[in-house]
C-alpha cells in the first residue's frame, strides 16, 4: 500500500515542475493563477465577465471568500463560464473545501472537455480528501 501511494508525491511534484515552467518570468505568476478571461462571451453576458474579472482581481489578492462571490454571480448569468468554474474550484482548493472544487472541475470538464488543467487540479483536490482512486483516474485523463 505504501509503495503504491509514492505515485502521489511523484505527480504532486511534476505538477509543480510544469506549472513553474509555465510560470511567467516577469511576475512569476503560473496560468492558473492568472487566467485568461474567458473566450467566446456573447455581448448579452459581458456582465458575467465583468464579475469573472473581478473575481479574478480578489483571487490574486488572495481575497478567496470574495472571489467565489464574484465567480458565482458570474455563473449565474452565464453557466458556461468555464473559467469562472476553474477559477472558483481553484479558490475553494486553496481554502480545504476540495468536495466543492471536484464539483467545479466536474463542471468545467463537462463544459470543456480537453481543459487537462482541470483534470489534474482535480486529482489534487481528490488526493486531499484521501480519494487516491479518484485522483489517479483524474490524472490518466488529463494525460488522454
Amino acid at each position: 500500500m505504501y509503495m503504491k501511494r509514492l505515485w502521489i508525491p511523484a505527480l504532486l511534484f511534476a505538477l509543480l515542475l510544469a506549472a513553474c515552467a509555465a510560470a511567467d518570468p516577469d511576475t512569476g505568476a503560473t496560468p492558473e493563477q492568472t487566467s485568461p478571461p474567458p473566450q467566446g462571451a456573447s455581448s448579452t453576458s459581458a456582465e458575467a465577465v465583468d464579475l469573472y474579472n473581478a473575481g479574478a482581481g480578489l483571487q490574486e489578492q488572495g481575497r478567496l471568500d470574495e472571489a467565489i462571490a464574484e465567480y458565482s454571480e458570474a455563473i449565474r448569468l452565464n453557466t458556461q463560464l468555464v473559467q469562472a468554474y476553474f477559477n472558483r474550484a481553484i479558490s475553494y482548493a486553496n481554502l480545504g473545501q476540495y468536495r466543492l472544487a471536484i464539483d467545479d472541475y466536474d463542471q468545467a470538464i463537462s463544459i470543456d472537455p480537453d481543459l487537462a488543467l482541470a483534470y489534474a487540479n482535480r486529482a489534487i483536490a481528490y488526493t486531499g480528501l484521501g480519494e487516491d482512486r479518484e485522483a489517479q483516474e483524474s490524472v490518466e485523463r488529463a494525460s488522454v
